[in-house]
């Protein structure tokens, strides 16, 4: 693994060390990710079926909401 601190800051282009967002559907039905962006409205990136988990990528500050 790679390392993601540089005299304390993230360092943004590492892949590796981007921050995830991790969901977990527990549920039985279908969970739509969107992501919220700056002055925009949702846009669905992903759907996470029941009782399945996904992560995603993202960057920080990146606001999302789960649909379900």
């Amino acid at each position: 693994m790679l390392p993601c601190l540089v005299f304390g800051l993230l360092t943004s282009t590492d892949l590796a060390c981007r921050p995830q967002l991790s969901v977990v559907n527990g549920s039985r039905q279908p969970v739509v990710v969107h992501w919220i962006p700056e002055g925009g409205d949702p846009v669905p990136i992903d759907t996470v079926p029941p009782l399945e988990s996904r992560r995603i990528r993202t960057h920080l500050g990146h606001q999302f909401v789960l649909v379900g």
